[in-house]
């Protein structure tokens, strides 16, 4: 890819997480984003590489192989200096960023608060070596950050360093253990640093209903134009959908446990359009897929979510 930017995106992908990628891409392209995108290699297929070629630039990472967790650092590593906005590849940008990308040009940190943790150990201190007990502010999800890399040189260096140090460290989505204050090493390491070593005013952390994370905000969020992915919740815009947990909606294993929710909903647009910078041949979920066979398989499995969720209230 060619051109100077003034900032770029940066993501990390495997195989299993290919479609979310390809919607992510084709979301921030649809807002009018084409600013250069970086995808950590972190398993693509040759077939995918390819694909994704033409709108990316595919990189591996450098080292030994960390969790996908632990990655996010080294991403922000991989990339030129500069501002820089990183997305999980389970996210789908429903509006432009330019407020956002503005803040990190101006020296701030961006990111959503998690609307699901609420995390500050005086532990931190001492795991991570702060030079202080971290401070009170929201605890913000690593899934997306905006920066400018050349300013936070040292402090990306330093999340690296705690993430590598985590390396050997086991991570199973099955046992969380919220009361431990390394259970998200990466985004832990993370909210330590932000509530420490960098100052407090430089921290701009983003209206937490401009973010829909999870499946129960996913379902109470509204898809009000399919075509430019505008979405709202209880009637404020909605900028990112962040289709985190697993199953993925992508995903086959997702068929007994499918709720309709705008990430969903946005995710079988941007997969089966015409007018997407990247049109997939790879085999997609049957309730993914394009026409009344797919629109028929995406109504029938989340009718019979919906029904097995009624009958458990019941």
């Amino acid at each position: 890819m060619t051109g100077q930017a003034q900032f770029r995106f940066c993501t990390v992908a495997s195989a299993s997480h290919y479609p979310g990628l390809v919607a992510l891409v084709n979301s921030l392209r649809l807002q009018g984003h084409h600013e250069p995108m970086t995808v950590v290699d972190l398993g693509l297929t040759d077939r995918q590489r390819a694909e994704v070629g033409h709108e990316c630039d595919v990189i591996t990472p450098s080292g030994d192989a960390l969790h996908p967790w632990l990655v996010m650092p080294q991403v922000l590593q991989s990339v030129l200096p500069g501002v820089t906005v990183y997305v999980d590849s389970d996210i789908i940008v429903t509006a432009r960023l330019d407020d956002i990308v503005e803040l990190a040009r101006a020296g701030d940190v961006c990111a959503f608060v998690d609307r699901f943790a609420e995390r500050r150990f005086a532990e931190w201190q001492s795991l991570f070596a702060l030079p202080s007990a971290p401070r009170a502010q929201p605890y913000v999800n690593a899934g997306f950050m905006a920066l400018d890399t050349a300013r936070f040189s040292q402090f990306v260096g330093r999340w690296r360093t705690l993430c590598d140090t985590m390396a050997n460290r086991a991570i199973s989505v099955a046992t969380l253990d919220v009361g431990d204050p390394l259970t998200w090493p990466d985004q832990d390491a993370l909210n330590a640093l932000l509530m420490s070593e960098v100052p407090a005013e430089r921290v701009a952390v983003q209206p937490s209903d401009g973010a829909a994370q999870g499946p129960w905000e996913l379902s109470a969020t509204r898809v009000d134009d399919a075509r430019t992915l505008r979405c709202t919740r209880a009637g404020r815009s909605v900028t990112l959908l962040h289709s985190f947990g697993v199953p993925k909606p992508w995903q086959p294993e997702a068929r007994t446990s499918l709720p309709r929710t705008a990430y969903l909903t946005c995710l079988r647009h941007l997969l089966t359009r015409d007018d997407v910078a990247i049109r997939t041949a790879e085999p997609l979920a049957p309730w993914l897929r394009r026409g009344t066979r797919g629109a028929l398989s995406l109504h029938t499995a989340t009718a019979t979510t919906a029904f097995r969720a009624r009958t458990r209230r019941t």
